[in-house]
């Protein structure tokens, strides 16, 4: 039997959420990550997006100023930006382990990571 995933303010369930969003868009082809959603949005826009917002919010928990993500990125690189980004926010809230503020952090991140996967 497999054990449970941890709960969403741990940076470890950040980690695993991270990597499943991140691997589901790099095993994507080119056009299904390019093709237009009903809002008019492609799918690694939606990633790209969400990469931006952890990278704030690791900023946010680090003191860090918040730095946007390059303009033009290929959709190919949707994955790895995400996988980057995500890692660098559950670096930030493993290191603040009794800090609510982090742990919220993390619990919002697992779950706009997993709105994501379903909506791809």
């Amino acid at each position: 039997m497999l054990a449970p995933d941890p709960l969403p303010e741990d940076p470890q369930r950040l980690r695993i959420e991270v990597a499943r969003t991140a691997e589901r868009l790099r095993t994507m082809s080119l056009v299904r990550l390019g093709a237009p959603l009903p809002d008019g949005r492609t799918r690694a826009a939606l990633a790209l997006a969400l990469a931006q917002q952890l990278a704030d919010s690791a900023a946010d928990l680090t003191g860090d100023p918040r730095r946007r993500l390059p303009d033009g990125l290929a959709p190919a690189t949707a994955g790895d930006v995400l996988a980057v980004c995500g890692h660098d926010l559950a670096e930030a809230v493993a290191a603040r382990p009794a800090d609510p503020v982090a742990a919220q952090a993390s619990a919002r991140a697992v779950e706009a990571l997993v709105v994501l996967r379903r909506d791809l």
